[in-house]
């Protein structure tokens, strides 16, 4: 890897562990790599809505592309990481629904609206599927940040709470190979920086 090259790089692993807001402030000053690394923070997001809603691959995708270009469009008012999810969610549900619309997938829209072809999605629906796609993002957020931990720490996590049926402190020793009497105080310790992780990721 030449210089520059390796200089991207460490730069692009820096801005990863950036909160939402400081992203923000650094798109606004024209920072190019910070505008890349929250499009990568969000874009699994946005295409995952699309799938939710009905929209193929290829319309899910589409659909990145615009809801990007809107966010540039009103980036300067979204100082706040706290309304960037919640902007995210609601105009990216808009966007693809239009599309639906748009594609005349009635079964789709029948299922979002209380009419199939003009009214609008009715207070509860609307708050059920919001209450989806905010626990959605938050999972996404969860698998970032587990991705982000050591590996030791990753696996330990992963055994205890990922693995269905989780597995015991005896059986997380064993597989490590580590005493089971530490098993406790390593998996405080990671789930402490987990926990930073995703407050520094605006969880």
């Amino acid at each position: 890897m030449n210089p520059d090259a390796r200089s991207r790089h460490q730069r692009s692993r820096k801005r990863r562990s950036w909160s939402d807001d400081r992203l923000i402030r650094a798109c606004l000053d024209g920072d190019v790599d910070a505008w890349t690394e929250l499009l990568d923070r969000y874009s699994g997001l946005l295409f995952s809505i699309g799938l939710q809603i009905g929209l193929k691959n290829d319309d899910a995708a589409d659909l990145l592309q615009n809801v990007s270009m809107i966010l540039l469009d009103h980036l300067g008012s979204l100082r706040s990481s706290e309304s960037l999810s919640a902007w995210i969610i609601t105009v990216t549900r808009r966007e693809a629904l239009r599309v639906v619309k748009r594609e005349q997938r009635r079964a789709i829209v029948q299922s979002l609206v209380d009419d199939p072809i003009e009214e609008a999605a009715s207070d509860e629906q609307t708050d059920d599927l919001t209450a989806k796609l905010v626990a959605l993002h938050e999972q996404q957020l969860v698998r970032e940040a587990m991705d982000r931990l050591p590996e030791r720490c990753r696996r330990m996590l992963e055994l205890l709470f990922v693995q269905d049926p989780p597995a015991s402190y005896a059986e997380v020793a064993a597989r490590m190979g580590v005493p089971i009497g530490s098993v406790g105080p390593t998996r405080a310790r990671c789930l402490e920086r987990l926990r930073k992780l995703l407050h520094d990721m605006g969880f």
